[in-house]
């Protein structure tokens, strides 16, 4: 039996798209299945699933290897920033630096009063959760120190797809 070489022009964005919805599936899974609320660096590592999954949909949708190549080179260049971003999280849940864009962690007055106008406020302007509290950690490393090695390895594989040119075709 013989197979195509060039297969995996089509396999890779659909790799890439199936590998997309399911990092946001499993985000919000954990979100409102498991009750794990988002900082403001977590909603923005989602960010680059979302348009790498947009990507490799119009990869998938588009006749030309050239055009899907180049695509997947995208989808690359996505996964890498989202490393980067997550590696940055890492660095503000460890306090290496603080977050330039969501609130850090502050002490809670556990014992103030619960009136009805501190309930109306906290309802008009909930309590945005900080970056730097870690909410789950398996080993060692957070969910954004896993999303960030994740995001790296996919970054790898998709550049090492483009490169492997017999896989495209002429481009």
């Amino acid at each position: 039996m013989e197979t195509n070489p060039r297969a995996p022009a089509r396999l890779v964005p659909a790799a890439i798209l199936a590998v997309g919805l399911a990092a946001l599936g499993t985000a919000l899974v954990a979100q409102f299945g498991f009750g794990l609320q988002p900082c403001h660096l977590c909603l923005i590592e989602r960010v680059p699933y979302g348009v790498a999954a947009i990507l490799a949909a119009v990869a998938l949708a588009h006749r030309t290897a050239r055009v899907r190549r180049t695509l997947v080179g995208l989808c690359a260049a996505a996964f890498a920033i989202n490393a980067m971003i997550a590696f940055y999280h890492v660095g503000v849940e460890h306090h290496w630096w603080k977050a330039a864009t969501c609130d850090t962690s502050t002490a809670q007055d556990s014992g103030a009063a619960l009136t009805i106008e501190a309930l109306n406020r906290a309802i008009e302007h909930p309590h945005e959760v900080p970056c730097d509290v870690v909410q789950w950690s398996l080993f060692g490393l957070s969910i954004a120190g896993y999303n960030g090695l994740a995001s790296l390895a996919l970054a790898f594989a998709c550049a090492g797809a483009v490169l492997r040119s017999q896989w495209w075709g002429k481009t």
